[in-house]
């Protein structure tokens, strides 16, 4: 098994507001798209609410297809990180369709918007499956409506009742929906325009974290249990 680091608990949900508003609102303002801060406030209240299953000993959390950048929201444990590009240098070199780890030997998954760039959804749902200790936890997000992006390729979107069916190998499975029409429209007309959706943003953010609709939402937060 490869190095891994400590991390520490997951964030308080108020230290989350406070960071926002410091990020959106200070003298540099933040490139993220409306959509981003909605994905990222939701995610934030998922984990917060975690307990992972682990006994006595310490947990070891998989951050597949990342490098750590929400370490400080994830519960307390060991984390490894598992990326296809290695100039990210993540702990492990690999796809999410075939994971260099053994089988049973983590409690804990995180991967954030990286489902859609899969080429084989099914098998990296049972990749994450096979690694997975009988009792450990999924949080993913994937978008829905969102522009073509990323490296290298950009194949799906799901919807709710798809990534339902796709990780239905798991035991309990939820999922969660962010943003809306309004949402939507925002991030394709202005959202990647820098200095001005850096401000709208951070002032719209608020206002429509619990305006959420099932049929045009901005993307999922997935939660299963093996």
């Amino acid at each position: 098994m490869s190095d891994v680091s400590e991390i520490a608990p997951s964030t308080n949900r108020r230290l989350y507001s406070v960071a926002m508003k410091v990020a959106g609102m200070g003298l540099r303002p933040s490139r993220r798209t409306l959509s981003r801060r909605l994905l990222e406030h939701n995610l934030c209240l998922q984990l917060d609410s975690l307990r992972l299953p682990s006994g006595n000993r310490r947990a070891v959390l998989l951050d597949l297809g990342g490098v750590g950048r929400y370490r400080s929201w994830l519960p307390a444990g060991r984390l490894i990180t598992c990326d296809l590009n290695p100039r990210h240098r993540p702990d492990v070199v690999g796809r999410g369709e075939h994971i260099p780890l053994q089988s049973a030997s983590v409690d804990f998954v995180i991967s954030t918007e990286v489902l859609e760039h899969c080429p084989e959804p099914a098998k990296f749902a049972m990749e994450i499956h096979r690694v997975m200790r009988p009792g450990g936890m999924l949080v993913l997000t994937t978008p829905f409506v969102y522009v073509v992006h990323g490296w290298p390729q950009d194949y799906y979107r799901f919807t709710a009742s798809g990534l339902e069916h796709l990780f239905r190998v798991f035991t309990k499975i939820e999922v969660s929906s962010f943003g809306n029409r309004f949402v939507v429209m925002h991030d394709l007309m202005v959202g990647f325009t820098p200095f001005l959706s850096s401000w709208l943003n951070a002032l719209i953010a608020p206002l429509t974290r619990g305006w959420t609709s099932r049929v045009c939402p901005a993307g999922h937060v997935l939660v299963a249990m093996k």
